[in-house]
């Protein structure tokens, strides 16, 4: 099986999860770990101290859950995404006598494309550490220490679990037919579609259709609006609670990874929906409603994968606030609403800006190019 350079760069996403996470966790832990050197800390210092340490572990497990689970997501969604391009060439491939497991294996690579980002972000982590730790330092003169674990888990560990992840999910949707591979079937079966009724808004009931049929891509979206809304409002929120160095990490994270996990679905639609925007054009239909028939549907799941954010990123850090600074500094955190509307209005502008970049792309398809298929 070959992959092209084409196929290569859509990984980037997966990467760029990879790197994100490995930065953040590698960095806490390793600041953990160093902290916890110190045998006796100073009765005036040991209440920030705690507040520290228990903050760096939860940054760690909610970043190391929340981040691994998005590039496993991206991941899957991307070799499901790939099977169905290539069944017919897949199919071939097994009639010549190929086994689903040999297939399979070859999805190593896309596994591979995060032990690239998990090394790059590994690497970041070194070259911000000793500017994170001055930011953090509270009085106790932490130093950098090398440390293998962080090396191990976040480096090696978490790419090997994301290949074997990615050659087991290839070997299950592998499991078809030969004649239903060369008919190009598609690898996760047959979906049954609901016949559409007359209706008097036909364009309302075809961008209902068109959701419904690619709902992991309506998920996406919505997972990468959460990230935006979770991450800026967080990054925002936090100028009097954290250093400013950690705010700038937070918006910068804020800003990468939604436009990665975004990409990657509406491109998608791109490819997907070239044939039905060629014929709607062929037929008459307006601009506007053609793009409107493919990307509008998803709208709702944008804001509300923002509402959800917004309400994780609250619940989130009223309760590490109320848990390690309340009781011993009597800070409480209160929900920013001119924060909210900023970050909406942010959120909207780039998601429709967005949206207006790949409508673009998709309707530069021509009734011509889709006749010669």
């Amino acid at each position: 099986m070959i992959v092209s350079l084409k196929d290569g760069l859509r990984l980037f996403g997966v990467a760029l999860v990879s790197c994100c996470l490995a930065f953040v966790c590698t960095l806490f832990f390793s600041y953990y770990a160093d902290a916890s050197a110190f045998g006796a800390v100073p009765a005036e210092l040991s209440a920030l101290y705690e507040a520290q340490m228990s903050m760096a572990v939860m940054v760690c497990v909610i970043s190391g859950c929340g981040l691994g689970l998005i590039a496993a997501g991206v991941l899957i969604f991307y070799i499901k995404l790939f099977l169905d391009g290539h069944v017919k060439e897949l199919g071939i491939l097994k009639a010549m006598g190929y086994s689903d497991a040999r297939i399979a294996l070859g999805f190593l690579v896309f596994g591979a494309s995060t032990f690239l980002g998990s090394a790059a972000g590994y690497g970041l982590s070194w070259a911000c550490m000793p500017y994170v730790y001055a930011q953090m330092d509270i009085g106790l003169g932490v130093e950098i220490s090398f440390h293998v674990l962080p090396l191990l888990l976040f480096v090696v560990a978490f790419p090997a679990a994301v290949c074997v992840l990615a050659v087991l999910f290839a070997r299950l949707l592998l499991c078809r037919t030969v004649s239903a591979m060369l008919r190009g079937q598609d690898l996760s079966g047959h979906v049954r579609v609901k016949e559409m009724k007359e209706r008097k808004n036909f364009m309302h009931e075809l961008m209902r259709c068109n959701v419904s049929r690619k709902k992991s891509i309506a998920f996406f979206v919505a997972r990468g609006a959460w990230c935006f809304s979770s991450m800026m409002q967080m990054g925002l929120s936090r100028h009097d609670l954290s250093s400013d160095s950690m705010g700038a990490m937070i918006l910068i994270i804020g800003i990468v990874l939604p436009g990665a996990i975004l990409a990657m679905p509406l491109s998608t639609l791109v490819k997907r929906c070239g044939k039905d925007i060629a014929v709607m054009k062929s037929l008459g239909y307006s601009y506007h409603r053609r793009t409107e028939s493919v990307f509008g549907g998803y709208r709702l799941y944008a804001l509300i994968g923002f509402a959800v954010g917004t309400l994780y990123q609250w619940g989130l850090l009223k309760g590490m606030v109320d848990l390690l600074f309340r009781s011993a500094y009597g800070i409480e955190y209160h929900f920013s609403v001119p924060v909210f509307f900023i970050v909406l209005a942010v959120f909207i502008a780039c998601y429709e800006g967005f949206v207006l970049f790949m409508s673009r792309r998709l309707d530069r398809v021509s009734v011509k190019a889709i006749m010669a298929e």
